[in-house]
């Protein structure tokens, strides 16, 4: 065994004893900084049409308890991703099968322009057993501010969403990872919030739903070749 394959199963089983205080911390911290949803969402419908008008909503925005990002096109649309710890039930033929926290991400698109005004919304939901498997498969970097890692990773996984750049297999779909993988999950339908003000008219909105964490290795033959041609593909930054 080499000095590399030795450092190599040392930081494996530094990240096998660790992922699970880290998965739990994340949830922990994210649960100390809670998002007033009602404020966000009558922050958002403040929009109006006009650049100066949408920047300076933006920078109201990021500065919200729970906004993790913010951000305007020229457009005339209004990104705002915020983050809560809710607890989510797994069911299984309609039976209830158990109930855990996790952390969920809403990506809320508003447009303005001089005739109309719309929102869309998407989500993401991470739980403990989907961030342990990103310490334990990936070279994510575990310390200060990892909560911070996860938002970021959260925001990816919705605008690859948005992009409708998921990976279909059987009856699970899959989206790459901003490391070296894919998360494997489900997209389902949410509920509207009643902070959103929604109807029952609007319709539900996606959510991808994680399960877990796959690195090269764990996945299916067909998917990994999916992956690797959207790897390849992708330019360099």
């Amino acid at each position: 065994m080499t000095s590399k394959d030795i450092l190599s199963t040392t930081e494996a089983l530094r990240r096998l004893s660790l992922k699970r205080g880290y998965a739990r911390d994340a949830v922990s911290r994210a649960r100390k900084e809670p998002a007033n949803v009602r404020d966000i969402m009558l922050k958002i419908r403040e929009i109006r049409p006009g650049l100066k008008a949408r920047i300076r909503l933006v920078k109201q925005i990021k500065k919200m308890p729970g906004v993790i990002t913010g951000s305007y096109s020229s457009s005339g649309t209004v990104r705002t991703v915020y983050r809560e710890v809710v607890a989510m039930q797994t069911r299984h033929e309609e039976e209830e099968l158990f109930t855990e926290d996790v952390l969920l991400y809403s990506a809320v698109f508003a447009e303005s322009t001089r005739t109309r005004r719309s929102l869309h919304i998407a989500r993401v939901s991470l739980n403990y057993h989907a961030i342990e498997r990103l310490i334990e498969r990936s070279d994510c970097e575990i310390g200060p501010g990892f909560l911070g890692l996860i938002d970021r990773e959260a925001n990816h996984i919705l605008k690859e969403l948005a992009r409708d750049m998921c990976i279909s297999h059987n009856e699970d779909e899959f989206i790459r990872s901003s490391y070296c993988g894919v998360w494997a999950g489900s997209i389902d339908a949410s509920r509207p919030d009643p902070e959103w003000f929604a109807s029952e008219a609007d319709p539900k909105a996606p959510i991808f739903s994680v399960r877990t964490f796959l690195s090269p290795d764990e996945m299916h033959p067909s998917i990994w070749m999916k992956w690797n041609d959207g790897v390849v593909a992708k330019p360099a930054e």
